[in-house]
C-alpha cells in the first residue's frame, strides 16, 4: 500500500469501531453488520482514493502511476472474499455444521434458546413417534397415562429478532392420533439465517414403543417393553431394559450401546463404537464399525457382516471383542465362522464347529475341553497355533508353504518340505482338523494351566497398542511353552 494513504487507517477504525460497539452493546451483531454493509467499504475506499488523487492533481503534484497499488487490490480481495463468505453462511446457515467462538460471539451466528412443554393422552396409543431433525432425545418410562414432553429449542442466528423469527416458524407439536403420540418439532419449516436443534426429555408408559427419525442428535431409551426403531444420518444410541425387538439403521454414528434386550437386535449403517450385552433375542449387523465391538451374553445366532470382516455363531455366553487389527473371544458355541482381511484372530474354551478364512493375520484356538469338533483355518500370511486338551483326538492336516512347525503333543508328527512342512495325525482317529498357512509357523501344544479361562470375562483394554494377550486381566503365569504374541 502506497507511504501517506489514508485508506489504511479508515479500515483499522472502522473496523475497531465496529468491535468497541459489540463490546458495549453485546446485542449489537458485528457479523449481521458487516455480512450485510461490507460493499460499502468497498465503496468508500474507492472514493477515498479517487479524493487523494484529484487532490494531488489539484495541488499539481505528478500523479501517480496507477491509482491502486498491488497491496490494496490483494486487501480489496480478501475482504471480498470474507464478505462473500458470510453472506454465504447467511443464505445456507441451516445445513452449515460448525461455529467458531470468539470471547462469547460466535462468528457463524450466536445461540438463542426457547424452552419447549407438551403432553398428550397416551391412552391406546402403542408407539411414540419422534420427528426431530436435529437435536438429542432422552426418553425414559414412569407411571404415567400420558405422553409428556419438555426440553428447549436452540437457534443460531445472528440477531435475537431473527432468532425469534425462526423459532416462530416452527411449531412445536404433540399430539395423539392414530394409536400413536407424535412429537414433532418441525425443523424442515426454518428457512433464511437460523441453524437450529432441539433437546427432548419424554416421559412415556412403560408399554409403549419408539420411532424415531432424524439427521443429527443422539438418543437415549430406557425402561420400555415396546419396539425400538431408530433411522438417522448421524446419532448415538444407547438403549438399557428394552423389552421389544430394536432396529437401527444409522448413516453414521459414534456409539452404539444396547444392554438387556429381550427382543431381537438388528443394525446397520456405519460408526465407531458397538457394544452389546444380555440380548435374548437374534441379533444381525450388517454395518462397518471402525472403533471397539464388544458383545457379552448373547443367547441366540448373531451374525456380524463388514466390508472387512464376516462372523456368525449360535450363542455367546462369554465375550468377544473385535478392535483395530485383533478379534478376541471365549466362551463361544458354534458353528462359528469367521472370515475377514486383516485381523489376528483369539478364540478360547468354544465349542462346535470352527471355520476361519483371514487374508493376514495370526490364528490362536484353545478349545478348553474335550472333545474337539472340526476345524478349518486358513490364513495367507500369518501363524497358527492350536492348544489342545490331553486325550483330544483328532485327524489333522496342517500345512505351511514357509514357515516352522513345532508340535508338542502325543500322536503327532511333523515333515519338512522344502521352505514349509506338515504335521499330521498317526492315528487320524476323530474329527477333521485343517490348518493351512503360506506364510507362517504353525504349533499345535498342550494346553496348559495358564490357558483354560485365559480370556474368559477380560474387560475391553484401553486403545494402546502391543496389548497384552489377556486384555484388562492380571498377568498369568508364565507356561510352559512360550506363546507367541502379536504385535499391533
Amino acid at each position: 500500500m502506497r507511504r501517506g494513504s489514508v485508506v489504511f487507517p479508515f479500515i483499522l477504525i472502522v473496523l475497531g469501531g465496529l468491535f468497541l460497539a459489540n463490546n458495549l452493546n453485546p446485542s449489537l451483531s458485528v457479523i449481521g453488520l458487516v455480512s450485510r454493509f461490507w460493499p460499502m467499504l468497498l465503496i468508500v475506499w474507492g472514493a477515498l482514493r479517487a479524493g487523494e488523487i484529484l487532490f494531488t492533481y489539484l495541488q499539481g503534484r505528478p500523479l501517480p502511476m496507477a491509482g491502486v497499488s498491488g497491496g490494496e487490490w490483494f486487501l480489496a480481495v480478501f475482504l471480498s472474499f470474507i464478505g462473500l463468505g458470510m453472506m454465504g453462511y447467511q443464505r445456507f446457515a441451516p445445513v452449515f455444521p460448525g461455529r467458531f467462538a470468539m470471547r462469547g460471539m460466535e462468528i457463524f451466528g450466536e445461540p438463542f434458546d426457547y424452552p419447549l412443554q407438551g403432553k398428550a393422552s397416551a391412552v391406546g396409543a402403542t408407539k411414540l413417534v419422534i420427528e426431530n431433525l436435529r437435536g438429542n432425545a432422552r426418553v425414559v418410562t414412569g407411571d404415567v397415562t400420558e405422553v409428556q414432553v419438555s426440553g428447549r429449542t436452540t437457534v443460531r442466528a445472528i440477531s435475537d429478532s431473527e432468532a425469534r423469527r425462526t423459532f416462530d416458524k416452527m411449531p412445536f407439536e404433540v399430539i395423539a392420533q392414530g394409536g400413536q403420540v407424535l412429537v414433532r418439532t418441525n425443523q424442515e419449516r426454518a428457512t433464511g439465517d437460523g441453524r437450529v436443534s432441539a433437546d427432548l426429555d419424554i416421559t412415556i408408559p412403560k408399554t409403549m414403543g419408539v420411532e424415531a427419525r432424524g439427521r443429527y442428535g443422539d438418543f437415549d431409551i430406557t425402561g420400555t417393553s415396546g419396539n425400538i426403531a431408530i433411522f438417522s444420518d448421524n446419532a448415538g444410541v444407547r438403549l438399557q431394559e428394552i423389552g421389544g425387538n430394536v432396529t437401527i439403521d444409522l448413516r453414521r454414528s459414534d456409539v452404539v450401546r444396547a444392554v438387556n434386550v429381550k427382543g431381537t437386535v438388528e443394525i446397520r449403517g456405519r460408526g465407531d463404537d458397538l457394544e452389546l450385552e444380555n440380548i435374548d433375542g437374534q441379533v444381525t449387523i450388517v454395518a462397518s464399525y471402525s472403533g471397539d465391538i464388544n458383545f457379552r451374553n448373547l443367547a441366540k445366532p448373531a451374525r456380524y457382516e463388514s466390508s472387512n470382516s464376516n462372523i456368525s455363531f449360535e450363542r455367546l455366553p462369554g465375550f468377544l471383542r473385535l478392535a483395530r487389527g485383533e478379534l478376541v473371544g471365549a466362551k463361544i458355541v458354534g458353528p462359528i465362522r469367521i472370515t475377514s482381511k486383516t485381523k489376528d484372530i483369539r478364540l478360547s474354551d468354544y465349542t462346535n464347529t470352527v471355520e476361519i478364512d483371514v487374508d493376514r493375520g495370526d490364528v490362536e484356538l484353545r478349545p478348553g475341553k474335550a472333545p474337539i469338533f472340526k476345524t478349518d483355518v486358513r490364513t495367507r500370511n500369518g501363524d497358527i497355533e492350536l492348544a489342545l486338551p490331553e486325550g483330544a483326538k483328532m485327524d489333522l492336516t496342517a500345512t505351511t508353504q514357509r514357515g516352522e512347525t513345532m508340535i508338542d503333543y502325543p500322536g503327532l508328527r511333523t515333515n519338512r518340505e522344502g521352505q514349509g512342512g506338515t504335521i499330521k495325525s498317526i492315528t487320524n482317529q476323530g474329527p477333521a482338523v485343517q490348518m493351512e498357512t503360506k506364510r507362517g509357523g504353525l504349533t499345535v501344544r498342550v494346553a496348559t494351566g495358564s490357558d483354560a479361562g485365559e480370556w474368559v470375562d477380560a474387560p475391553a483394554p484401553p486403545k494402546v497398542s502391543n496389548a497384552p494377550a489377556a486384555p484388562g486381566a492380571p498377568k498369568p503365569p508364565a507356561p510352559t511353552v512360550p506363546l507367541k504374541v502379536q504385535q499391533q
